[in-house]
């Protein structure tokens, strides 16, 4: 069952792993089911909230405000760094904004 969440409430959105290689964290917000690809999940036109370089153990967070009621997802990809954009890892949350 999705994390519940009441509108006009700070919402906290925590990524963390590790990566053996330099890579890019890229965490959104989205509407729709997370995509399987960075590349793809821009073409939801999500709500990107963290970009990010990391390599080793990272951990990154952000709070945004919950601002529309209705069912979410936090979708979070390790890429690998430029020029190559190789999708190293997904993964994602759902949650309900609750009016």
């Amino acid at each position: 069952m999705p994390t519940p969440v009441a509108k006009g409430s700070d919402l906290r959105v925590i990524a963390n792993g590790n990566s053996s290689n330099a890579s890019i964290l890229v965490v959104f917000l989205d509407r729709q089911a997370c995509a399987t690809t960075g590349t793809e999940e821009r073409s939801h036109a999500a709500t990107e909230i963290i970009d990010h370089a990391v390599v080793g153990l990272y951990k990154r967070s952000r709070t945004v405000l919950a601002r529309v009621a209705g069912n979410h997802y936090a979708c979070a990809y390790l890429i690998a760094t430029p020029p190559a954009t190789l999708t190293r890892g997904h993964a994602s949350a759902a949650y309900v904004v609750s009016p």
